[in-house]
């Protein structure tokens, strides 16, 4: 799940390559309630991992909120 507020589906191809699997996908913002509605009402989990920073450190420290 991801905003791709700074990144691409692109790099699901390159997990892919590392991997040898296909991750799902969900274009979701995790600040919408109705969006993580969507998302656990779609899946079944068994644990969320959240990594809530921007994947650029530089950009996390800028704006970190």
């Amino acid at each position: 799940m991801d905003n791709l507020a700074n990144s691409d589906e692109s790099v699901l191809s390159k997990i892919e390559q590392i991997t040898d699997k296909r991750a799902d996908f969900v274009e979701a913002d995790l600040r919408s309630y109705e969006d993580l509605e969507r998302v656990f009402d779609e899946y079944d989990f068994d644990a969320v991992i959240h990594f809530a920073g921007l994947k650029s450190v530089g950009e996390s420290c800028k704006d970190p909120f």
